[in-house]
């Protein structure tokens, strides 16, 4: 027997039924979902013509879907079944949308949906009651499981990294979150590089922190900058380092901690290399200017900067991503409209295209600050502000039924960055 299940879950509240009931005290058995096949209805302007044969042709729409959950729960006594019913009485109380999630042999299709009309329950016997439960998605579409593929330009990786007319190996990496007060550290010890990044005072418990997109984990990576203690006692600077992959996912293992302990009130030049795991993308620092030192807690001033140093004396080229051109495909019966997130830094914009449609953004981008592009709704957003005045061509596009399409992404006149395609296979 081919297994169906069907899960609704809303406020405080998820239901499971499936044709082979459960393993629990309380066997959930699935009847049925109405309106998961069918279940929609056609919107149109049926206009007869006033002197000829049939209607005036105008495109028709699709209605809500409307669905009826259909179960049967069998408990162990009367009183479980009696508070079992009250539960379900509230299913979805307040009238926002939940989720229905249908599995059929695997494939698992859900819908936003909200309640259409009163839950009924019937006794059966003494510790078993039936339910329906009528609901309606907005929604017409069924959607799985969301994917998201990594899109990179061509060429990403690659490029000439040494500094020819330099002659340096250092390649610096700023943190623009970080404050920018300069409050003067002093003459630096003889010998000891100066630091090309922000002062910060703390008077407080605080702490900061910021990332930078990093060399998939190639090369050495330093924190140094000078450190003091603004009280009369010393006192521990911590720094967490987390480590992220191209993807966003934290590596193995996902940061590391380092201390400086006994800071004392002079200014001391410090510095530590960090060992990132092969592939990290993506480094986050956190300062925490002031760590706990016994019962004393003592504010830290601190001035950092992050270097990555190749291999003297070497010429290096990246390895080019294999992705700039990935196939995204839509398995279901009905078009598609993916999401598509740019990260990166382009500082004349960026092109996407995908056949004849391109979207065209020719506002600068920033890693911190990444792009959302949605299909569907033809908005763009960055930081959750509306940027959609900024694209220059609006092609906008989508995935026929059971096609797929190739998207490319450019920047449109240099850049680096990547972008995150999320799409789901869609049914009608």
């Amino acid at each position: 027997m081919e297994y169906r299940s069907a899960t609704l879950s809303g406020p405080g509240l998820e239901l499971t039924l499936s044709n082979r009931g459960s393993a629990g005290p309380t066997d959930s058995i699935l009847v049925d979902v109405v309106g998961f096949y069918g279940g929609v209805g056609v919107d149109g302007d049926n206009t007869k013509r006033p002197l000829g044969h049939g209607l005036f042709v105008t495109p028709s729409t699709r209605t809500g879907r409307v669905l009826t959950l259909k179960g049967v729960l069998v408990h162990e006594d009367e009183a479980t079944r009696d508070l079992a019913a009250r539960v379900l009485s509230g299913i979805l109380w307040d009238g926002e949308l939940g989720t229905l999630a249908v599995d059929v042999g695997g494939l698992e299709l859900s819908a936003e949906v909200k309640l259409d009309g009163e839950v009924k329950h019937a006794y059966l016997g003494p510790n078993a009651h039936s339910i329906e439960i009528p609901l309606i998605a907005p929604d017409p579409f069924l959607r799985g499981e969301e994917q998201l593929i990594q899109l990179f330009p061509a060429g990403y990786g690659e490029g000439l990294e040494w500094d020819l007319f330099e002659g340096s190996n250092l390649i610096r990496h700023g943190f623009p979150t970080w404050p920018t007060a300069n409050a003067g550290k002093g003459t630096p010890a003889p010998g000891a590089p100066d630091i090309p990044s922000a002062l910060f005072t703390g008077t407080a418990a605080v702490q900061t922190s910021s990332s930078t997109a990093v060399d998939m984990g190639t090369g050495t990576y330093t924190v140094r900058g000078w450190v003091r203690a603004n009280g009369s006692a010393t006192t521990t600077m911590a720094i967490v380092a987390r480590y992220y992959g191209p993807t966003g996912a934290a590596m193995s293992p996902a940061s590391t901690n380092y201390y400086l302990n006994n800071v004392s009130t002079s200014w001391t030049y410090w510095e530590q290399k960090l060992t990132l795991p092969a592939g990290t993308a993506r480094l986050h620092l956190q300062i925490y200017p002031n760590h706990a030192n016994g019962t004393t807690r003592d504010a830290t001033s601190y001035d950092v900067a992050l270097e990555h140093a190749r291999a003297p004396f070497a010429l290096a080229y990246g390895a080019s991503v294999p992705s700039s051109s990935i196939v995204v495909r839509n398995g279901g019966n009905a078009e598609a409209w993916p999401r598509v997130v740019v990260r990166g830094d382009f500082p004349q914009g960026f092109r996407l295209t995908a056949g004849t449609q391109t979207i065209e953004y020719g506002a600068p981008t920033h890693a911190a600050s990444p792009v959302l592009i949605d299909m569907a709704t033809s908005a763009v957003l960055v930081d959750g502000r509306d940027q959609a005045t900024q694209l220059r061509r609006r092609g906008f596009f989508s995935i026929p039924p059971g096609e797929a399409i190739q998207p490319r992404l450019s920047g449109i006149e240099q850049g680096n960055g990547w972008a995150d395609v999320i799409h789901c296979d869609t049914y009608i």
